[in-house]
């Protein structure tokens, strides 16, 4: 034992822990998110006192890649699982390959107001960019390029995805969930008709851009009393975070709930 113990502390001598980190970091990654929204995402979970090391639950809206620029990969490496909602047959299955316990679901989300049964969506050739959008959204100015990169693809509602969602009886038990939604100008529209009472997510991370004739300076204070906030406010959610154009909000009854506990 004592002789284990002489070899262990040699090896160390040799290499630093400080170089292992190092190495790790750079083999196994453990931030995927393009801003690191998924790091902020499991601080705020365990700072409203919920179990991260558990097995949650995540809806992912406007996924994109399993792994690449994800706010939900860091979490299904940990043995969470959740919806993936996106558009391409291509993405599909590359997630069914990467990530099979998820649910994924090859549709374009739209606002409940929508009557049409599909929609236009601009989407580039191959697997699809992470700037694919419903067609007038996302861009000032369509050019003849998006127009020859347009797509019919099925509209799903979002009070249909609601209740994809809480249908789902894993949902309501999970020990944690949040949702993230990265639809390139329909977001704010999006949720503004989620059901968050019925969904109940802990955690929401939502991409909004701030109109352009404000000054980054003054994002802040602008950010504070913008309607898309204020809108949340009234569900229930605060704002905690920004990264980049990522907004996350905690729901506030999730912190009440374990205080009380």
């Amino acid at each position: 034992m004592i002789k284990y113990l002489m070899i262990k502390k040699y090896l160390k001598s040799l290499v630093p822990k400080e170089f292992i980190w190092a190495l790790l970091d750079i083999i196994k990654p453990n931030v995927f998110g393009q801003l690191g929204e998924d790091a902020v995402i499991e601080n705020h979970l365990s700072w409203l006192g919920l179990d991260i090391n558990k097995k949650g639950m995540y809806v992912d809206i406007g996924a994109f890649h399993p792994t690449r620029g994800s706010n939900t990969f860091k979490f299904y490496k940990k043995g969470s699982m959740g919806y993936a909602i996106d558009v391409g047959k291509k993405k599909k299955r590359l997630w069914k390959i990467l990530r099979p316990r998820d649910i994924f679901i090859n549709t374009a989300v739209v606002n409940n107001s929508y009557k049409e049964e599909f929609v236009d969506f601009i989407m580039r050739d191959g697997y699809g960019a992470m700037t694919d959008y419903v067609k007038k959204r996302g861009v000032i100015k369509e050019t003849i390029y998006h127009r020859k990169n347009m797509t019919k693809i099925k509209a799903t509602k979002a009070n249909e995805i609601c209740n994809i969602i809480t249908n789902d009886s894993r949902w309501s038990i999970a020990p944690w969930k949040f949702i993230t939604i990265d639809i390139e100008g329909m977001d704010e529209f999006f949720i503004k008709d989620l059901d968050l009472k019925k969904l109940a997510p802990d955690v929401l991370a939502i991409e909004y851009f701030i109109p352009k004739q404000i000054s980054y300076l003054d994002k802040i204070k602008y950010l504070s009393n913008c309607d898309l906030i204020l809108n949340l406010k009234t569900k229930g959610y605060a704002l905690q975070s920004i990264c980049g154009p990522t907004l996350i909000l905690v729901r506030v009854q999730s912190k009440d709930l374990i205080l009380r506990r």
